[in-house]
């Protein structure tokens, strides 16, 4: 699927420009989502924060896999739009499949030979794993 000049701009503003034709690509899937937010900002300034896609191996095969944090987007004319009190949407990508969670704050750790997703949560942290024959982020007992 090729995007619109229009769009392929509007991605290409949102995000930084990779440094070298080494660099990364977003997946086409990802960038269609980042323009489905900012289409949701309408007549506000939209922004995406350094950091807003992540490449980081989110499952420990050591291919490096997708994250999208839209508590790193803002649109000046609602505050509120890509974050709420459950916390922001998170998509992950990971062998093309996509995951699904709302977090306040995340970071990746290796845990007794896995990659986990932790998060604050009321007791403490709440660690996620991703389940690939279910293609979901399994929530993990606490301990």
């Amino acid at each position: 699927m090729r995007f619109p000049l229009t769009i392929a701009l509007a991605i290409a503003t949102a995000l930084p420009i990779p440094a070298s034709a080494q660099d990364p690509v977003l997946p086409e899937a990802l960038a269609s989502m980042l323009e489905e937010d900012r289409a949701l900002c309408d007549d506000g300034a939209f922004s995406a924060a350094p950091g807003t896609m992540t490449e980081v191996d989110l499952d420990g095969d050591g291919v490096k896999d997708w994250l999208y944090d839209r508590g790193a987007i803002r649109c000046d004319s609602d505050l509120t739009l890509y974050c709420g009190t459950m916390g922001c949407g998170i998509t992950t990508m990971i062998g093309g499949v996509t995951g699904e969670l709302l977090l306040h704050a995340w970071r990746v750790v290796a845990e007794d030979g896995q990659t986990l997703l932790v998060a604050p949560s009321d007791n403490g942290e709440a660690r996620f794993r991703w389940d690939a024959a279910a293609g979901a982020w399994t929530l993990l007992p606490e301990e």
